[in-house]
């Protein structure tokens, strides 16, 4: 897996290492086509200069990297599981970015409830077969964003206000994202 675009343009993202036996990891990172196609959304409507992003969910930190890469300032990254955490600071040492990141360890709803800092990206990208969406969206539509993007498997829309938030969704493959914006 590797960074897409940018400063840090084909270098490599750290991911679990594929175990033999019957373990499967709890990680599913983002495919490289889904990202791109998500990113390619984003540069046509923001300048990812100065931003600041937030990456819920973390997995291996692929949206948090490839937002540096494309020139935000900042990327927190927040998951309750070390070895995620852990996959993140080995590839921010690589990148030599350790300054432009936060490691948090925590679930993201305790996060979203705890948090005070206002983020311009949110990217979400909670398993599959998980059974807080609804509290998830809610608790981030609390916040100020420019930009929130939801992976999901399916096609959920959620509640809005849509004279605050514009809405995009695409499908890539069998992976589904919900983009809302703030509307000029």
């Amino acid at each position: 897996m590797r960074i897409i675009a940018g400063k840090y343009k084909s270098r490599k993202i750290n991911e679990p290492v594929k175990s033999k036996g019957n373990q499967v990891s709890t990680i599913r990172p983002t495919s490289d086509r889904a990202r791109e196609t998500i990113f390619d959304i984003l540069a046509s409507r923001l300048d990812f200069t100065d931003t600041k992003c937030i990456d819920l969910f973390a997995g291996t930190g692929a949206y948090g990297f490839e937002s540096l890469s494309r020139g935000a300032l900042h990327s927190s990254f927040v998951d309750i599981s070390g070895k995620s955490l852990e996959l993140i600071r080995k590839t921010a040492e690589d990148l030599d970015v350790k300054r432009d990141i936060s490691i948090i360890k925590s679930d993201s709803i305790k996060f979203l409830r705890d948090n005070e800092e206002e983020f311009d990206l949110i990217f979400a990208d909670p398993p599959y077969k998980y059974d807080n969406y609804d509290l998830l969206v809610e608790l981030v539509f609390q916040n100020k964003f420019l930009f929130f993007i939801l992976e999901t498997s399916t096609d959920k829309k959620f509640e809005y206000d849509k004279n605050r938030l514009g809405f995009i969704s695409r499908n890539v493959g069998k992976t589904f994202f919900l983009i809302y914006y703030l509307l000029p």
